[in-house]
């Protein structure tokens, strides 16, 4: 069996150093109504989907101004996994409301989701909910903008979305290890953390 010991160390030594250099290390939220729960960082709320108008109502209370919802056109047609309209309740609340579809075939994630999402983001004032389904494509598309629009090194970035619902990478499960990414002057490597 694999020691996780050394991992859970050096990630509380890595949130510890990103939060002396000022990073917003995300912080769970004791908020019901969102699949996956919801963590903040700074003025951006990450969570899975809001399942009930009361949801909406605490984000209006919170100062959210914007909602970004990732989830698809094909995902909120299914009802069972949609129960509110969330675009007519936002609407009623005051809260602007953007959707940009990412996953799957017909909207692949790209680099033009985060340059969107950077768009949207910095041109709120008052706070943002960024969610998905579950809140882990919200979390990873968080740390892609960390990367690509704040500069963070992709190490520190990762590590701030494992402290929010970042979850594990499908190559970590099918390897049965966490990966850490280290960038050089090379092309990106990853080490297999043990």
């Amino acid at each position: 069996m694999k020691c996780l010991y050394p991992i859970l160390l050096i990630s509380a030594f890595s949130l510890l150093a990103l939060q002396a250099k000022g990073e917003q290390v995300p912080i769970k939220l004791d908020w019901t109504g969102f699949r996956g729960g919801a963590y903040i960082t700074d003025n951006l709320i990450l969570a899975g989907q809001p399942l009930n108008e009361q949801a909406l109502q605490k984000l209006s209370a919170e100062g959210v101004s914007t909602i970004i919802n990732l989830r698809t056109p094909e995902e909120m047609a299914d009802t069972a996994s949609t129960p509110i309209d969330e675009a007519m309740l936002s609407d009623q609340l005051g809260i602007r409301y953007v959707q940009l579809p990412s996953g799957g075939p017909e909207h692949p994630f790209s680099d033009e989701t985060v340059r969107q999402f950077a768009e949207a983001y910095t041109d709120t004032e008052g706070r943002v909910l960024l969610h998905c389904n579950s809140g882990r494509r919200a979390t990873h598309l968080w740390v892609a903008y960390l990367v690509t629009h704040l500069n963070l090194d992709i190490n520190e970035a990762i590590i701030l979305g494992q402290s929010a619902n970042f979850g594990h990478l499908p190559l970590e499960g099918y390897l049965g290890s966490r990966l850490e990414y280290q960038q050089s002057k090379e092309p990106s490597s990853l080490l297999i953390l043990e």
